[in-house]
């Protein structure tokens, strides 16, 4: 038997599409860091072989070199193999000499959000003139020094694809953590380790574009936070010397204190982290966070029955449990479609600024399924209210100014006041003041 389509509705509710270079875009952003000017990794042929890119770090290149290869490289890449080739050389000390502000933003952003690519972490960082350079000098000397790997993508019809950059596992960040301040050391790690990831290099490219067009486009993003900040111990302000597993691909903090995870995925076979979310709602008794799945089937693919099955799936897990529907977990959790915000290549719908997307109204199957639009960065479709938290909102918003690894265009308008982290440190260290002070 086959399933009855579910109707869909969000997309016929939503405005008419307009050119990405045409939407009103938050102020101080240049325009060589806006959304139209990058490589769109839904509609465009980066992931057109395989979801992940090949990858050359140090180590490899200096086992290469020391084998007598002849080093066949990409153009872009021989400022790092020249590097490699002056042993005498401190690339680690010269970036933080010459680009201190900006090298700190750049390995941030990439230790936060995984992997992106060169024009993206330009964006994040707000160095316009990073954006079309292909291979940033600080990018050589960060890749030649063991800090970050760079990631190729094949393409049968393109020649001209961006580069990826992600953390190099088997690097030493060791000569860099040892010439940071507390400060600079907690924004570029957010407090944890720096390490590597396995994701699969397209769901980290999306992510990071879907973030990037938020903190460009939604006035109503306090900020935007990768997958570094979005474990779920953190999101409940649960202290533990060893974090959970499970994480959101990125979070999203309204101006209120409101904390959106967004869960994307490309496939229908994610049950567990389904169930996971809805324990974590019903573990968040301040209902200070709501999670929205995003659905970014590759287009040409069987998209509307992943999203019809994401939805059973959703429909059956909001209402799995006692603790479920006393948690209200069916009004916090919600699901979109990359294709609803963005229908096609180059576009928007100006709706995207208030982050619309449906949740599972409680009533019906099959195409009698009830949806509900909820607009999530709209307060008054989406109200919060911060008394109910044990917690202010607000610090998490607050802290964020430290997080250097977030979209600097969001992380400088953010009015609350810098959190005190020398305070914090002699405090820890059971200093009130400064000794001898």
């Amino acid at each position: 038997m086959v399933a009855e389509p579910i109707r869909h509705v969000l997309a016929q509710d939503l405005a008419p599409p307009v050119r990405l270079d045409q939407v009103a875009s938050r102020a101080g952003l240049p325009m060589s860091l806006r959304a139209h000017t990058r490589d769109d990794p839904y509609y465009s042929s980066l992931f057109t072989l395989s979801s992940r890119a090949a990858w050359t770090g140090r180590d490899l290149i200096l086992r290469e070199m020391a084998a007598g290869a002849d080093l066949a490289v990409p153009w872009q890449f021989r400022k790092s193999v020249e590097v490699l080739r002056s042993p005498d050389d401190d690339p680690i000390g010269d970036i933080l000499a010459t680009h201190r502000q900006d090298a700190i933003r750049m390995l941030s952003a990439v230790n936060m959000w995984r992997t992106m690519t060169v024009p993206q972490m330009a964006a994040m960082v707000g160095a316009a003139r990073w954006a079309k350079s292909g291979w940033p000098t600080p990018v050589a000397r960060a890749h030649g020094g063991g800090l970050l790997q760079a990631g190729v993508l094949t393409s049968l019809v393109r020649a001209d694809l961006p580069t990826l950059l992600r953390v190099d596992p088997d690097g030493d960040p060791g000569p860099l953590l040892d010439r940071l301040t507390f400060a600079e050391w907690l924004g570029l790690t957010s407090g944890q380790l720096w390490r590597g990831s396995n994701t699969p290099d397209r769901h980290n490219i999306m992510v990071v574009e879907m973030a990037l067009r938020i903190a460009q486009m939604c006035p109503g993003a306090g900020v935007v936070l990768g997958e570094m900040c979005g474990n779920h111990d953190l999101l409940l302000g649960v202290e533990s010397k060893r974090l959970s597993r499970r994480r959101a691909d990125s979070v999203v903090i309204r101006k209120d204190g409101l904390k959106i995870a967004l869960e994307a995925t490309a496939s229908d076979r994610f049950a567990g982290k389904m169930e996971n979310w809805v324990d974590f709602l019903v573990a968040d008794k301040s209902k200070s966070t709501v999670v929205v799945f995003v659905e970014m089937v590759r287009p040409g693919y069987s998209s509307e029955a992943t999203y019809q099955a994401i939805f059973r799936g959703m429909a059956k897990a909001v209402s799995s449990s006692m603790s479920a529907v006393a948690a209200g977990v069916l009004e916090r959790m919600f699901l979109v479609r990359w294709s609803d915000w963005f229908p096609a290549a180059g576009v928007v719908t100006p709706d995207f600024a208030t982050l619309p997307a449906t949740r599972y109204a409680g009533d019906g199957i099959g195409s009698h399924a009830s949806w509900a639009r909820v607009d999530l960065l709209d307060p008054a479709s989406l109200p919060f209210s911060a008394g109910a938290t044990p917690r202010d909102p607000m610090t998490a918003l607050s802290n964020a100014r430290l997080l250097t690894g977030a979209p600097k265009v969001l992380t400088d308008k953010i009015s609350a006041p810098m959190p005190d982290v020398g305070a914090a440190l002699r405090a820890t260290a059971g200093f009130p003041t400064i000794p001898g002070v």
